[in-house]
C-alpha cells in the first residue's frame, strides 16, 4: 500500500485516503499482534489517520481507527492516559456525528465502554448492547457508499460479547455468541 502512494499509483484523492485507510488498518491490527513493538504500530496509525482527517475531516472510519489507537497507546503510554483518553472520546464523537450506525464506530464504543464505570456510562450491560448493536450492523452494511469495508471488529464483537454474557452469568447467550 506505501509502495502504491510513493508510485503515484492511485488515481485520486479518494483512492489515496482509502490506501491511508488500510495501511492505518494494518498498522493498528499489527500492534494487536505484536506486543512488544506495538506502540510503533499505533503510532504510524494515528499519523496516517492524523494525514487522512488533515484532507478529509468527515472520514468516519479514520476518527474509528484514532479512537481505536488512542484506547491501545494507553498500555506503552500510561503517563498519558487522561490525554489518550480524551482524544479516543474526541474521535469517537466525531464518527458518531457522521455516522452513528458505522459497526466499526459500535464496536470500539463497547470496547471502551468495557472499562469505563457504570456511573460514567459504561459496563458490562452498555457494552453488550454496544456489541450486539455492532453485530446486528456488520451483518446489514456491506459498504459505506458503495465502497467495501473490512468487517474488522465483527468476530471481535462475537468474542466480546460472549465474554461479557459470560460474566453476567447468561451461560446461553454467551455459548451462542461465541
Amino acid at each position: 500500500y506505501e509502495e502504491l502512494l510513493l508510485n503515484k499509483k492511485v488515481n485520486s484523492e479518494e483512492e489515496s485516503l482509502l490506501v491511508q485507510y488500510f495501511i492505518a488498518l494494518i498498522n493498528y491490527r499489527l500492534g494487536l499482534l505484536d506486543y512488544e513493538n506495538g506502540e510503533t504500530y499505533f503510532q504510524k496509525c494515528l499519523d496516517t489517520n492524523n494525514n487522512i482527517l488533515s484532507k478529509s475531516a468527515e472520514y468516519t472510519e479514520a476518527h474509528v481507527l484514532t479512537a481505536a489507537c488512542s484506547n491501545a497507546m494507553i498500555r506503552y503510554q500510561p503517563e498519558q492516559t487522561m490525554a489518550l483518553s480524551l482524544k479516543s472520546r474526541n474521535a469517537l464523537d466525531a464518527a458518531t456525528k457522521i455516522d452513528s450506525q458505522n459497526p466499526r464506530l459500535l464496536f470500539i464504543k463497547g470496547t471502551s465502554a468495557v472499562y469505563i464505570p457504570p456511573q460514567f456510562g459504561g459496563g458490562i450491560d452498555e457494552a453488550s448492547q454496544l456489541f450486539t448493536r455492532a453485530i446486528t450492523y456488520f451483518r446489514t452494511q456491506n459498504s459505506t457508499e458503495g465502497k467495501q469495508l473490512p468487517k474488522w471488529g465483527f468476530d471481535e464483537a462475537y468474542l466480546w460479547l460472549g465474554m461479557l454474557k459470560s460474566l453476567s452469568g447468561e451461560q446461553g447467550d454467551a455459548i451462542s455468541a461465541l
